[in-house]
């Protein structure tokens, strides 16, 4: 029992030390950026980070590939560097690789992609910008290793975007339903919602969780509705937005009945 608290308290003091260590000493101005061009284009642009703390920091830089993964909620899984079928830095450059970042200083790191003559959909990457403290093996045992990343996307010029609401479901005070990626593009719907009784008088609104969805991915969405809505006939309008001008609009008629439990009675696109 002693040896199990033993390793307890070590474990907690090492994250306690990580936590403190790694907290807002680096920071980057562009923590995601979104390119359009034409296949076989040179998409270029700069990155700065900056050195919060009071101490210098060597920093190395490289590319890394990611897939945003189920429930689409902006988890996501990194993989080595060409990993991915859409993998952006396999085709990008940056300059310096490695620098001194000094104290309260910053640095620009430029980047490159040549994007291949046969590109379509979206290609992505990150851009790791990554700190190695030396001094952490000798108090911990284990090298600290820090690292902020800059997510490139790229829409390339001519890909088709599209996208589907379908399984409109109503459990007690919630509508739920899929969101299917149908095009070539990733998406970032922003959802929005409002509720309107038989007169045609809204009676709730909100936001809709932020989706994140790479080619001919689905995840699940819900709205949950205000307790003041008193029994009776409605219809919820579900609008996300898809950048550039597009979006996606569902209309779902319901009722609420005395004991609070929603049924679907109709749907439109």
């Amino acid at each position: 029992m002693k040896h199990k608290i033993s390793v307890l308290i070590f474990s907690i003091i090492i994250l306690g030390l990580l936590s403190v260590d790694c907290h807002a000493q680096l920071l980057i101005e562009k923590g995601k950026v979104q390119y359009k061009a034409n296949p076989g284009e040179h998409v270029e642009d700069t990155v700065t980070i900056h050195n919060t703390s009071d101490k210098a920091m060597d920093i190395r830089v490289y590319w890394e590939d990611f897939e945003y993964v189920a429930p689409f909620d902006g988890n996501k899984q990194f993989y080595p560097l060409g990993m991915t079928e859409r993998s952006c830095g396999k085709f990008g450059q940056f300059s310096p690789q490695e620098f001194n970042l000094p104290a309260f200083g910053s640095k620009k790191v430029n980047f490159s992609v040549n994007l291949p003559q046969d590109a379509k959909g979206t290609f992505n990457g990150v851009l790791f910008f990554e700190k190695r403290d030396e001094s952490t093996v000798k108090t911990t045992g284990f090298q600290l290793v820090t690292r902020i990343g800059c997510l490139v996307f790229i829409d390339i010029n001519g890909s088709s975007k599209g996208a589907q609401i379908s399984g409109i479901s109503a459990a007690s005070d919630r509508i739920l339903g899929d969101f299917e990626n149908k095009g070539q593009l990733t998406l970032f719907p922003k959802g929005t919602y409002y509720i309107i009784d038989s007169e045609g008088l809204a009676v709730d609104r909100g936001e809709i969780k932020a989706l994140y969805l790479p080619l001919a991915a689905k995840a699940e969405f819900s709205i949950t509705m205000s307790k003041d809505i008193l029994p009776g006939s409605y219809t919820a309008v579900l609008t996300f937005d898809l950048d550039g001008g597009d979006s996606l609009v569902k209309e779902v008629d319901f009722t609420k009945d005395e004991r609070g439990q929603t049924t679907i009675t109709a749907t439109r696109d």
